[in-house]
């Protein structure tokens, strides 16, 4: 058996990613999915970019004891086609996150 060339590596690497955005998402209650999908697709009708910053802030009466699953619900809108990635990050304002890099979303 030959050794993983690194383009392998990537592939499992994101094959890992894939399983556990997955397994994170369906760990979470399906009406703060919603909830969250919801905020997702009102901020891209605005027709502005936005961050998952704006849509924490907008998600209010809602709560997830994983919040690794905004990435997943991002992810799945931006499957469905209703948003799609600008290219852009920004330094996150949310405290929890610790200035960290977020991508900036748009209407797809």
């Amino acid at each position: 058996m030959g050794e993983s060339t690194l383009f392998d590596r990537i592939a499992q690497g994101e094959a890992s990613k894939a399983d556990a955005i997955s397994r994170v998402v369906a760990g979470t209650d399906a009406e703060w999915r919603a909830a969250a999908l919801a905020v997702i697709w009102r901020l891209a009708l605005r027709g502005e970019p936005f961050t998952t910053d704006d849509v924490w802030g907008r998600l209010t009466g809602y709560a997830t004891p994983e919040p690794r699953a905004m990435g997943g619900v991002i992810k799945s809108a931006q499957a469905i086609g209703m948003i799609k990635p600008t290219g852009e990050w920004v330094l996150s304002s949310r405290p929890a996150c610790n200035r960290r890099p977020v991508r900036v979303w748009a209407r797809a």
